[in-house]
């Protein structure tokens, strides 16, 4: 469930990160079916305790990587419809 969560909270080729609130918010419509319920919720206890941040919003600035993150994508998981479009970016990739 550890690595569901940094997947989700993590950019990849395919996909920008996820904000911590819509991956707590996945981690909870899966628990039962995926995950189980107590450690879906101890995981989210313990990073809210600690006041660890991850995702978007929260990851190294663009400028630090040699090719920038995606602007948009669902990837194979279907889960970029997630992430709201980025400021100044039209769903069709232009400017908005």
């Amino acid at each position: 469930m550890a690595d569901a969560f940094d997947a989700m909270t993590s950019t990849r080729s395919y996909r920008r990160a996820l904000t911590q609130e819509v991956a707590f918010d996945e981690l909870r419509k899966n628990s039962a079916r995926q995950f189980h319920p107590r450690v879906v919720e101890a995981l989210i206890a313990a990073i809210e305790r600690r006041g660890e941040h991850f995702g978007a919003g929260y990851e190294a600035s663009e400028e630090h990587w040699a090719t920038p993150p995606p602007v948009a994508g669902t990837g194979s998981a279907g889960l970029g419809d997630l992430l709201p479009e980025p400021h100044g970016v039209a769903s069709n990739g232009g400017a908005a």
